[in-house]
């Protein structure tokens, strides 16, 4: 949306009455000529693309000190955020950081009534517009953990099988407790000036996420993906045998027939056979009815 000379010029001016521009142009606190740059969509979208859209011009018209180290803690992020359902499943909130990142005291209430609007006890710190540390505090009571769980979808009797370790030991008594965990590598590169991290990373992987030093990612071979069922096996012929056996001692021709016939009951897909054995396991006699063979 542009102001000039002759007013303002937009797209959608035909939908503004004029009490609405100058309302708008109040707003916005525009003063002379310029330009107001709008965007429409899901916030974390529209807002991730106007940030660095005013960074950009920020830096292109100087407006920014690059010689200054300005430190920001971002605090009260959402605890829970909708997705959509795929392949036909409902749904659901989800964790925006982990599942086990502590609501806000004043919003534990949220849990049930509203869970998007409840926030998280996490905080980032930025540093010249970078993020060099981010972490929250941990959950450390297991009530509080299994409304969470709940919050989330994961019923009562999935979180006993998945979790229930983590609640037994919550349940014992556990103090609060939480954590930073900073970036050194984009500290070292505000230091240094750079505005790349891979100009401070000693073996950076090239634009095709490769590593230069290692030459990685490599093959695997077969025996590895066998190892991980990463591979499909191929289709192998075996011979399947059903063998009959019977002692010398005692045998009779009788008893061989009736071994033969229960043979020849099976399924033809087999190979059949008789072995005929002494009174310390030595062959005596060894007869093989023939069969197909299968794959699988």
């Amino acid at each position: 949306m542009k102001w000039g000379k002759d007013g303002m010029a937009s797209s959608f001016k035909k939908f503004l009455e004029p009490a609405d521009e100058a309302a708008l142009r109040q707003r916005m606190g525009a003063v002379g000529e310029g330009l107001l740059v709008f965007a429409v969509g899901a916030d974390a979208q529209t807002s991730r693309v106007l940030g660095e859209l005013r960074v950009r011009l920020a830096r292109q018209f100087g407006m920014l000190d690059e010689s200054k180290f300005a430190f920001l803690w971002v605090v009260d992020f959402p605890l829970l955020e909708w997705t959509d359902g795929e392949h036909g499943e409902p749904g659901r909130f989800v964790a925006c950081h982990h599942p086990f990142t502590s609501p806000h005291p004043g919003d534990l209430d949220l849990l049930e009534t509203d869970p998007g609007k409840c926030r998280a006890l996490a905080y980032d710190l930025v540093l010249n517009g970078f993020e060099v540390g981010g972490g929250s505090i941990r959950i450390h009571d297991a009530d509080t953990q299994s409304r969470m769980f709940r919050a989330i979808g994961i019923g009562p009797e999935e979180a006993r099988t998945k979790f229930g370790f983590l609640l037994d030991a919550l349940s014992f008594g556990a103090p609060p407790h939480g954590g930073l965990a900073l970036g050194l590598d984009r500290l070292v590169m505000l230091l240094a000036g750079a505005d790349n991290i891979r100009e401070v990373i000693a073996f950076p992987k090239t634009a095709q996420a490769r590593c230069l030093m290692t030459d990685a990612p490599s093959p695997v071979d077969d025996r590895q993906l066998r190892e991980l069922h990463l591979l499909q096996e191929a289709s192998q012929t075996y011979r399947v045998g059903a063998v009959f056996f019977e002692s010398a001692e005692g045998g009779s021709e009788g008893l061989r027939g009736q071994a033969l016939q229960q043979l020849d009951r099976m399924t033809s897909h087999q190979a059949q056979g008789m072995v005929t054995l002494d009174p310390k396991g030595q062959i005596l006699d060894a007869r093989t009815l023939s069969g197909p063979t299968f794959d699988f």
